[in-house]
């Protein structure tokens, strides 16, 4: 665990690591670790000043006389936090990057009416950049830590610069060793005395194109096993076809929701041993279905890291990244794929670099290699199965179709068995609320057919999705209805809880014809496996005018419902 001291170290470090030269300190006690530890490590100059409306315009005319180099002020909790408010919000106004950082009570205490306690958590929201709030827990504390700190740093001196908060919950100060200082360098020798930490970097191709050459785009393509790696984001046909090409020099790892061509990210997670874990990886986009990949790179050692955002958000979702790239994905894939194609591996300058763009090739080959898992029988798993088949049938329509998935089971299997085409889901969040809506208003919108495979609560939550005017023949949809959220009959740790069929997993009796007959939507029904293929081959082929679905019942836990 991350104890309070080793916070106040890391803070130190940190500050000076991204340019802080200079401190302005207010008086107080909740305050005086930070202070303490920042002057006796004696790189940073600190400038007291007992008024802090006064600390934070002297802070502002520090800055400015040093052509907006960041400057920090050092608050004690309560109404001093509020006393910088207005020097920040001018600061905010004329883009200075000032780093307020204020010493608070323990979140246990804030509304106890303990003294000199304010609800300081976001109460700058309105005029900083950025504001977090130094609350730890045990797993991952000293990256949580780095991260958030980082992050308000980073969007200090970023872009067009502006004030940002940082908040540190702190005990009494006579629970507090004074006497611990930090070396600003990090703990290379391993002695214990000085810090492991890792400053992240921002690079920003408008000011920088070289620097993104030279320490991302050119390592990449220079690594013996370099990846591309592509979480939940909206790429057109045009950048689709380009990662095609790219995929042939690196891996390109990303889900059939980013890209229609992706491999199967199970299958691949198995094949990647020790030996063959990536060693350069650029990562952008949002969130993976596969939860397997998060830990799978999370305990990868040796690993060069780099975020792409375009607005250089710090998402540092494998907790090693080495700094961000603040472009668009689209454009960054353009230029490392004009890169890689300027570059040929007959022309290498050395052997060693020929050797490494071979195994890069070879790696690419390894991942791209499909190895599809064999799907469950009908009597092993019903509902995956049908997945399975339907994503079969799709290969052979000779019309354009969009394929939606609601989350949780459903998509991970749409992830499992769909090739060649992309799927839509609404990753942005992961809720089960809304899925049926958002086809149905892609379906109002587009000529293409429209296929939508749900679970049965995404389905059922949101049932008034088909009372809508805008219904039409290009809309079906496949029902999975196993009576509840299967998923959580899965989840290890569920199994000896009591409640598990009628709380946890919401066990209900309901089926769909009701609702399809009250909102002229055609029914079909399968509840074997002839009827769930000839069902499908139906949903898929058949001309009408109005909406079809599907249902698949399948009775797969031990606790059936009774009807």
């Amino acid at each position: 665990m991350i104890y309070e001291n080793e916070k106040i170290r890391l803070l130190t470090a940190l500050l000076h690591a991204h340019g802080v030269k200079q401190v302005v300190a207010c008086p107080g006690s909740r305050n005086a670790p930070i202070l303490n530890n920042i002057c006796e490590e004696g790189r940073m100059c600190c400038f007291p000043v007992t008024d802090e409306r006064s600390a934070g315009f002297f802070a502002l005319g520090l800055s400015l006389a040093q052509g907006c180099r960041p400057v920090a002020v050092c608050v004690t909790s309560g109404s001093a936090l509020l006393n910088v408010a207005p020097a920040v919000a001018e600061a905010y106004e004329r883009h200075v990057p000032i780093v307020v950082v204020s010493a608070d009570r323990p979140i246990e205490w804030i509304g106890q009416h303990v003294g000199q306690t304010i609800r300081q958590t976001g109460v700058l929201d309105l005029m900083v950049r950025k504001s977090v709030n130094l609350v730890t827990s045990e797993q991952h504390a000293e990256w949580y830590l780095q991260r958030n700190i980082q992050e308000a740093l980073m969007a200090a001196c970023s872009g067009a610069k502006g004030p940002v908060h940082i908040n540190v919950p702190l005990p009494n100060a006579s629970e507090m060793p004074l006497t611990e200082t930090v070396s600003l360098e990090t703990d290379a020798a391993g002695d214990g005395k000085s810090l492991n930490y890792r400053k992240m970097e921002l690079l920003e191709p408008a000011v920088c194109d070289p620097q993104v050459m030279e320490r991302v785009i050119r390592p990449l393509l220079a690594a013996r096993r370099p990846m591309l790696l592509l979480g939940h984001l909206e790429l057109d046909e045009t950048v689709q076809d380009l990662l095609s090409r790219l995929s042939r020099r690196m891996a390109v790892v990303a889900e059939a929701i980013t890209w229609k061509e992706a491999p199967q990210l199970p299958p691949l997670l198995e094949r990647l041993d020790a030996e063959k874990m990536p060693d350069f990886v650029v990562y952008m986009g949002g969130s993976f279905v596969c939860r397997q990949l998060n830990t799978r790179l999370a305990e990868a050692r040796g690993m060069e890291l780099w975020r792409v955002d375009a607005d250089g958000e710090v998402t540092d979702l494998f907790r090693c990244a080495r700094g961000v790239v603040r472009v668009a994905p689209e454009v960054f894939i353009r230029t490392l794929l004009a890169q890689a194609e300027t570059e040929a591996p007959d022309h290498a300058s050395s052997q060693e670099e020929a050797e490494a763009k071979d195994s890069a090739c070879r790696y690419a080959d390894f991942c791209r290699q499909p190895t599809w898992a064999e799907a469950p029988s009908w009597s092993e798993h019903p509902l995956e199965a049908t997945v399975a088949y339907l994503e079969e049938q799709l290969e052979d329509m000779d019309y354009t179709y969009q394929v939606h998935y609601a989350n949780s089971r459903a998509v991970r299997w749409g992830c499992r068995y769909a090739y060649g085409h992309k799927l839509w889901c609404n990753r942005g969040v992961n809720g089960i609320e809304g899925s049926v809506s958002t086809a149905v208003g892609f379906a109002a919108a587009s000529p293409d057919k429209v296929i939508l495979v749900t679970g049965d609560l995404s389905f059922f939550y949101d049932q008034n999705a088909l009372w809508n005017r805008h219904l039409g023949g290009n809309l079906r949809i496949l029902l999975l209805n196993d009576h509840g959220g299967g998923i959580f009959r899965q989840v290890k740790g569920l199994e000896p809880c009591a409640r598990l069929e009628d709380i946890v997993s919401a066990a209900h009796p309901a089926e769909a014809r009701g609702i399809c007959t009250q909102n002229d939507v055609g029914y079909l029904h399968a509840g074997s496996f002839d009827e769930m293929r000839m069902g499908i081959v139906t949903l898929l082929t058949e001309e009408t005018n109005r909406p079809m679905l599907l249902e698949i019942e399948a009775m797969i836990h031990e606790n059936k419902i009774q009807q």
